[in-house]
């Protein structure tokens, strides 16, 4: 706890706005309506505070990783990422991570493959410090065992895709777990709605028609209200479905991302105590 602690506390605090305008980031960085269950509870992502936030992670050979700044000479190469300076800007300091939705791994001629997200909850502080986010026995074994990251992804001419963290692939060396403390105060339940393309009408069809009886939906935006007009809608697709969905949605949308800004405030409330 001490450890992250001081680093956390040395980071520049962010504003009101840029706690709001993280959740909007945040609503829109993955394809949520994908890999998240569309109603309540939705699973859990954290928010916490990384000095890397905003760059690029690199993962060497022999497992090495570094960060780059991401700059007008950079490729960007996930659509949700942004040039350094302008993250910082907008968010400061702020992360997020989940256990849903991939990791894309991407190399280029010089070896170095490109993660587009991080590993955390975890933050990188340096190879020099050995502590590690990673069971040391399992890397022990991994070391002994483990695949490389295969020659085509690691030149460029591949893309390696995952929905676990790949961490199989990385030295243990530097890298700090956030504390659980942090966590749990960091913590927000999301659910696929939070994403704007979730109010395609196809992907309420089998889950209103057969399955209504079973969602749940959070009564401060309508519950079983909503749900009934979830299904009408799936049921009588109407020409404006969409726009209907989307007006429909938005109170909830509304309630996770004041779900996401009081994670963040208790989260940044824990870091000053």
């Amino acid at each position: 706890m001490t450890e992250y602690l001081k680093i956390a506390r040395r980071l520049p605090r962010p504003t009101a706005q840029q706690l709001r305008d993280f959740a909007d980031y945040v609503a829109q960085a993955h394809s949520w309506y994908k890999h998240l269950p569309l109603d309540t509870p939705g699973l859990p992502f954290v928010f916490y505070l990384d000095p890397n936030a905003g760059c690029d992670l690199l993962i060497g050979r022999g497992g090495t990783t570094t960060y780059r700044e991401r700059t007008d000479a950079t490729h960007l190469f996930h659509y949700s990422s942004l040039l350094t300076h302008v993250y910082r800007e907008r968010f400061g300091y702020l992360e997020f991570a989940s256990s849903t939705g991939r990791w894309i791994l991407r190399g280029n001629s010089n070896g170095l493959v490109l993660c587009t997200r991080g590993l955390g909850p975890a933050v990188y502080i340096g190879a020099t410090h050995g502590m590690s986010p990673f069971s040391a026995l399992r890397h022990m074994i991994l070391r002994l065992v483990m695949e490389k990251i295969p020659e085509e992804v690691r030149n460029g001419e591949s893309v390696l895709k995952s929905y676990d963290p790949p961490t199989d692939y990385v030295s243990d060396r530097g890298w700090l777990r956030v504390p659980e403390a942090m966590l749990n105060a960091g913590l927000a339940q999301l659910t696929g709605t939070i994403h704007p393309f979730s109010s395609n009408v196809s992907l309420w069809q089998h889950l209103c028609v057969e399955g209504a009886s079973d969602l749940q939906w959070p009564g401060e935006t309508g519950g079983r209200t909503t749900i009934e007009h979830l299904r009408s809608i799936a049921q009588n697709q109407p020409q404006d479905s969409e726009a209907q969905l989307d007006l429909l949605l938005e109170p909830e949308r509304a309630r996770q991302k004041r779900l996401m800004v009081q994670a963040m405030e208790t989260m940044l409330e824990a870091v000053s105590r």
